[in-house]
């Protein structure tokens, strides 16, 4: 059994309320019995002890001794004092949380942040990544010069888009969980999941993945450091396209190649600003961009960003494939 929060929404209000979840129905059985019920529901009213309980339902106390026991090893009632009582020790029960059910393991689930659904498919696009925790590394490229380009990455804020997306419906730990993909690479353990944020020019972690994904980047580099690209774009495998225009960005998805029950997941751009569209893609239009995405298979989207604002940032996302 686990505790989670039920958010129960009327026409003018949203209320939130503990819930008892068992993974099985058995668990609940001592509820099935209708004077068990109808403890509870006293219960409901203030805590009260086995004989008080008797006297108000009108039964008699070894019944209620029975059910209550029976609702005690469950964990649907608790023990909240004890008094003496006529020389007895005499035990106040009360329903140990409002709600209790069982949970099927499916359905919509609702953003902690804003309280957009969020679709089911969205949530198995991370699903490798969600162990009760977040189960993989974030990772950045080096701002220090390094690589092929001997460039240095200026995107690696846009790891924290991702972390404050991802928290809306998975839980962290205090353990690190974004990193630099020079610490990666020295360290070589490339079996794991990973979210890596930049394109091949400045993150080693997407230049070493690049020929495994769908939308690969073109293998020729351009440029001078820091503005460095590499190549003119990149080239989707099953479309044949090139895209070389700066605000456009990849979302793609593959299994790690070193470990098949890892993943791998990339937003990138052939520049920064193609980094970013692919970013905002996936944490506010993600239940657009994912729409397609089938748990398993490998995945690639295309999309680009634009500044309706005229503010220098992008807000709006074309998916382009």
């Amino acid at each position: 059994m686990v505790l989670r929060r039920l958010l129960i929404e009327s026409k003018d209000s949203v209320c939130i309320r503990d819930a008892l979840i068992f993974d099985t129905p058995e668990k609940i059985k001592p509820l099935v019995s209708k004077l068990a019920w109808r403890i509870l529901t006293a219960l409901r009213e203030k805590p009260l002890y086995p004989l008080q309980i008797a006297k108000k339902l009108e039964v008699h106390e070894q019944k209620v001794y029975y059910h209550i026991n029976r609702l005690f090893r469950a964990g649907l009632v608790k023990i909240v004092k004890s008094e003496e009582i006529k020389g007895a020790d005499a035990k106040f029960y009360a329903p140990s949380n409002p709600v209790f059910g069982v949970d099927l393991g499916y359905g919509e689930y609702v953003s902690k942040k804003n309280s957009v659904q969020i679709k089911p498919y969205v949530l198995d696009f991370f699903k490798e990544f969600n162990r009760e925790e977040f189960d993989g590394q974030i990772v950045v490229g080096s701002p220090e010069a390094h690589g092929p380009l001997n460039t240095w990455a200026k995107d690696g804020h846009y790891s924290n888009y991702i972390s404050f997306f991802l928290g809306s419906f998975i839980n962290f730990s205090n353990k690190d969980f974004i990193t630099l993909d020079i610490n990666v690479k020295s360290k070589e353990k490339f079996n794991e999941n990973f979210i890596l944020i930049g394109g091949p020019g400045v993150n080693v972690m997407t230049l070493e993945f690049n020929k495994y994904l769908p939308i690969t980047f073109d293998t020729k580099f351009g440029g001078a450091a820091p503005s460095a690209s590499f190549g003119k774009g990149f080239i989707s495998k099953k479309t044949n396209k090139v895209y070389t225009d700066e605000n456009v960005g990849v979302v793609e998805k593959i299994k790690n190649p070193l470990d098949t029950e890892k993943s791998i997941i990339v937003c990138a751009g052939i520049t920064k600003r193609g980094t970013m569209s692919a970013i905002i893609a996936l944490t506010r239009y993600y239940n657009e961009v994912l729409k397609n995405y089938k748990y398993g298979e490998d995945f690639g989207c295309v999309v680009k960003g634009s500044d309706i604002n005229g503010d220098g940032v992008i807000d709006t996302i074309e998916l382009l494939e």
